[in-house]
């Protein structure tokens, strides 16, 4: 390498471990919010303890989901053309 190219390279080397230190120090000082999702060991287990909403609910929340398409249609209800 070059005479050039050291201190450059020293420079973002110092820079990446001054950022990755910042992040931990953040990470260390959050304090968690009351129901927040924090994942542990790579992955996120979560326990669900409510009742399913019903299919009417479910329409008047996020509206109809499903692709109308008279083919599959007549396919599902046992119907023939």
């Amino acid at each position: 390498m070059t005479d050039l190219k050291v201190p450059l390279l020293s420079q973002i080397h110092a820079y990446k471990l001054t950022a990755a230190a910042r992040r931990a120090r953040l990470a260390c000082a959050t304090v968690p919010i009351d129901g927040e999702v924090i994942p542990s060991e790579a992955g996120i287990t979560i326990t669900l303890s409510g009742k399913p909403i019903s299919g009417e609910r479910l329409v008047a929340l996020v509206g109809q989901s499903a692709i109308e398409i008279p083919e599959f249609s007549l396919a599902r209800n046992g119907k023939q053309r």
